[in-house]
């Protein structure tokens, strides 16, 4: 297969600005189907807009972005249109609760979700709009698998998860990419979260990706000996 015919993604000259703000300065980026990527910076970087971005559910003030070498349609109104293919999954979203009913069959179910249907009964609608962070994102997680989506782009992943669940969904995102070829785009703060994992790191700073890993430079960077510092030798001086 083709350089060009594998990107499923292709980013140029990307910019968004709010309020005067530069919230997105990126010149260049391509992503490749079935992979697995991590987007990683500080709170304020700009993962969560990227990731907006290239979801369709926000427009970019300059650039372009292609999905699948086409650009988003736009309504009349000049509005990206959300593409079925790509779900976007984020810590404030709201739950879907007409997808509940179907997702009690899910096989995906029996391992993480019970923890929380059984706990606090969340098919109540009252319960579920009592739902903490972490609980609501959860749920969402495992409406995306169940949807399965061409792009799963997952933002803050990890950060309101505990060890075990955390472990299950990385178990989880690393199946159904390698199970049905799904492109898997992360974003988190810290690395160590996704870097065993994820086969590309990009770094954001202040909007501007500053450097991109791959899991084959990482895997080199940290097998290669280390370098000691050699004592300077001494010599003496002769007498002529």
């Amino acid at each position: 297969m083709s350089q060009v015919s594998s990107l499923i993604y292709e980013i140029n000259n990307l910019k968004k600005i709010y309020n005067d703000h530069e919230v997105i300065n990126i010149r260049q980026l391509k992503f490749h189907r079935g992979t697995i990527y991590g987007i990683v910076g500080p709170v304020g970087s700009g993962k969560s807009t990227l990731l907006k971005i290239m979801a369709g559910s926000l427009n970019q003030t300059s650039g372009e972005v292609k999905y699948e070498n086409n650009y988003f349609e736009t309504n009349l109104f000049g509005k990206v249109k959300q593409n079925s293919e790509i779900k976007i999954v984020q810590l404030n979203d709201k739950i879907d609760q007409s997808k509940l009913p179907k997702l009690l069959n899910y096989e995906f179910s029996d391992r993480i979700i019970p923890r929380y249907l059984k706990k606090n009964n969340l098919i109540n609608r009252k319960n579920i709009d009592n739902c903490s962070k972490g609980e609501r994102m959860l749920l969402n997680l495992a409406i995306a698998f169940q949807q399965d989506p061409r792009v799963l782009i997952i933002d803050d992943f990890g950060i309101a998860f505990d060890t075990e669940t955390e472990k299950d969904l990385c178990n989880k995102i690393k199946f159904i990419n390698k199970e049905y070829g799904t492109t898997i785009i992360l974003s988190t703060p810290y690395d160590k979260k996704i870097k065993n994992f994820a086969s590309v790191l990009l770094y954001l700073n202040n909007g501007h990706l500053s450097k991109i890993r791959s899991k084959q430079s990482r895997e080199k960077r940290a097998s290669a000996p280390v370098r000691r510092n050699r004592p300077r030798r001494s010599y003496k001086k002769t007498k002529r």
